[in-house]
């Protein structure tokens, strides 16, 4: 029998795989590591700021980031490690690349549901701004005097949402 983490580490898994699937043009998993996998590289095509020049931000469309689920995941408060290997300006993310993603991180928050969140940091949602707690201050300041129309893009797509396959059903006449 397995115990708690292989099993969430398996569901995280099918319903990561769900969430690209419903989403094919915006989300990929490029590599993962263990069996069940415990850390992902997800590539994620959203529009996010990747830096700024005298015009204003500079755009891209394709942002590579690990996630890494740690040894006591899914204890309560113990949430997944997201760091961006490709550049983003985010006021919650920090130079190094690693996100911080708040401290109210719940164990009914699967994986799938915490990559939509990243998702909705890249293309900065404002229901994730917390100003009270920058990774980057500058980025904050111009997102707090409009210098960044928001959101970015438009939102995932989550399988609960996606539109029913057509039926096919016979009718004998």
């Amino acid at each position: 029998m397995a115990d708690v983490r292989t099993t969430r580490l398996r569901n995280d898994e099918q319903r990561l795989r769900q969430l690209v699937a419903a989403n094919p043009a915006r989300l990929a998993i490029l590599s993962t590591q263990g069996h069940p996998p415990h850390t992902y590289e997800i590539l994620f095509r959203v529009r996010g700021i990747v830096g700024w020049d005298l015009r204003g931000p500079r755009f891209g469309s394709e942002h590579r980031a690990i996630i890494r689920l740690p040894a006591a995941y899914p204890s309560a408060g113990v949430s997944a490690e997201v760091v961006f290997r490709t550049p983003l300006l985010h006021p919650h993310v920090f130079s190094s690349g690693a996100v911080c993603m708040g401290y109210s991180r719940s164990v009914s928050e699967f994986l799938d549901l915490f990559v939509a969140r990243v998702y909705n940091v890249i293309r900065w949602d404002p229901a994730l701004m917390n100003p009270l707690s920058p990774a980057d201050t500058t980025c904050l300041r111009r997102f707090q005097r409009g210098e960044v129309r928001t959101p970015l893009d438009e939102p995932l797509l989550l399988p609960s949402e996606a539109p029913a396959k057509p039926t096919i059903t016979w009718m004998d006449q």
